[in-house]
């Protein structure tokens, strides 16, 4: 026969209580042991819970800048490879154009028109090259191909020197096309006008891509491979004297435009270097904002394993004093 009183049911529903605190205690550590972060932010941050979203902000912040100068630094090198194709090529066809010097002048014609034709063919290919499925060389028409078709530079330049007679007027007609707007910009060019926006690759820090396949050094080391392809063409009404002449004067037009781009590629260089001090400056920002973050929401492994060891001994504590209890009864207790 077992006796209870009032006293005996609040001590009941004090062991009751203490057993829900103790369960909730023990999910917590539970919790934090696995996470390894606290469950209560409001305690963690002692009631300022503004300081942590302020580092949650501003690491989503550098997130986003870190993306975009990631995206930046793939852009500027798919440009750098795409403009080191560019510039081998028209390094070997001036090359192959020094090496014809020797030969006879049928047979070096032919072999010009041939090199130039193939690499004309490399040249705008290497400028129709895309990042991420974005033209690199169209401004702000990145869905455009840069040099739709090689056959529309062909005819302008075939119509450009159509009726010259001297290799002097074929390339100032050749250079006047290629800058007139009404020239290769209109008839070839399947870019934009606008160049590209500037990314902003850090919250000071913005760079800009705005080369395309319109600039002039580009343009004339094109005009210079339509050239070479068109030698033997019916409309280079050059005699035999002059061609030779042509072709030397493409020689050495294709080594000053080399010259020109490899500045090109120094800006773009300069770029990439900008990006990348960016990017090491992001990782120290995010080291920084991570140690800071972790100061206030990590859990300390070592106490919360001890925490959670306590609390499991006062929960079989308090099973064990309560089972002991609900055995009492006035046999035991005489």
């Amino acid at each position: 026969m077992n006796f209870g009183s009032i006293g005996d049911l609040a001590t009941l529903q004090s062991r009751q209580r203490q057993n829900v605190g103790i369960k909730q205690d023990i999910s917590r550590l539970t919790q934090e042991l696995s996470t390894g972060l606290k469950a209560d932010r409001l305690q963690a941050t002692k009631g300022n819970l503004a300081i942590l979203a302020g580092l949650e902000n501003d690491l989503a912040r550098l997130s986003g800048f870190e993306t975009a100068a990631i995206e930046a630094s793939g852009f500027a090198q798919a440009q750098q490879d795409a403009l080191d194709r560019f510039q081998d090529i028209g390094r070997n066809l001036s090359e192959t154009l020094v090496l014809t010097k020797g030969s006879g002048f049928a047979e070096a014609t032919t072999r010009i028109a041939d090199e130039a034709a193939l690499a004309l063919t490399a040249g705008v290919s290497a400028l129709n090259s895309q990042f991420a499925g974005r033209s690199l060389f169209s401004g702000a028409a990145t869905d455009a191909t840069a040099l739709p078709s090689i056959d529309d530079l062909l005819a302008g330049v075939r119509t450009a020197v159509g009726g010259h007679t001297t290799a002097a007027d074929v390339i100032a007609a050749v250079d006047l096309w290629l800058a007139d707007p009404a020239g290769f910009d209109a008839a070839v060019y399947g870019g934009s006008d606008t160049r590209l926006a500037p990314m902003e690759i850090s919250a000071t820090q913005k760079v800009s891509f705005d080369q395309t396949a319109t600039d002039p050094a580009l343009k004339n080391i094109l005009g210079q491979m339509a050239l070479g392809a068109l030698l033997q063409d019916p409309a280079m009404t050059l005699s035999e004297a002059e061609k030779i002449t042509l072709r030397d004067t493409l020689t050495g037009g294709l080594l000053q435009s080399n010259d020109t781009l490899t500045n090109d590629r120094a800006r773009l260089g300069f770029i990439q270097s900008t990006i990348e001090t960016v990017q090491v400056e992001q990782i120290s920002q995010r080291i920084a904002l991570d140690i800071t973050r972790s100061d206030i929401v990590s859990a300390d492994p070592y106490q919360t394993a001890t925490d959670l060891e306590a609390a499991q001994f006062q929960l079989e504590s308090l099973y064990a004093v309560t089972a002991k209890m609900s055995r009492l009864s006035l046999v035991n207790f005489i």
